[in-house]
């Protein structure tokens, strides 16, 4: 993000390009973009970049009879943007509790039609998109829910890049999902 915010072109790139290729990308483009910060934003930006590029949403939830491959690629994407929200609460429209609900609710239970399947040609041959609900219909009409309230439009209108710290000491354990008392209800 820093490169292109100083105006370098940047070329990214990994061996499969379904993981690491989303993950760098579309984080980048939330630091650099206030459009993807804002909840409409932020839904375009996972559709885009992690639905329509083809992220393998079945096989590394573990959604599929097959265990190889399973890895939380995207839930590692959705601990990063906690991060971020975090360290600078004011540029994000929505707060840590839309991370949790996709995190913990639309991610891995099946609910939602929007991460049943590994690519755009599985969701049309299994008709996702009109026999299923997406996560993000639920999220415009719940959108009071996920507001942040510190969130302050156009004060961040470009990068929030250097206003972010990734040393090991600004990291912090995402606690309302990996440490979440086990009697608490979704």
């Amino acid at each position: 993000a820093y490169a292109l915010d100083a105006g370098h072109p940047c070329v990214v790139h990994c061996s499969d390009g379904w993981d690491r290729t989303s993950q760098l990308c579309a984080l980048a483009q939330l630091m650099l973009d206030p459009h993807y910060r804002t909840i409409v934003g932020f839904a375009a930006l996972v559709e885009k970049d992690w639905c329509g590029f083809g992220h393998m949403f079945a096989t590394r939830c573990g959604l599929t009879f097959d265990s190889d491959g399973n890895s939380p690629i995207f839930l590692q994407f959705l601990d990063v943007v906690h991060q971020m929200v975090y360290q600078v609460p004011e540029a994000f429209e929505f707060d840590g509790e839309l991370l949790v609900f996709l995190a913990l609710q639309a991610l891995y239970t099946g609910f939602f039609g929007s991460f049943l399947t590994n690519c755009e040609q599985e969701r049309a041959k299994l008709n996702i998109v009109t026999d299923t609900v997406s996560v993000w219909e639920y999220v415009k009409t719940s959108m009071s829910v996920f507001l942040n309230p510190l969130y302050m439009p156009g004060v961040f209108s470009g990068s929030i890049a250097n206003r972010l710290d990734g040393g090991a000491k600004s990291i912090l354990i995402w606690r309302d999902v990996y440490q979440r008392d086990s009697t608490s209800v979704l």
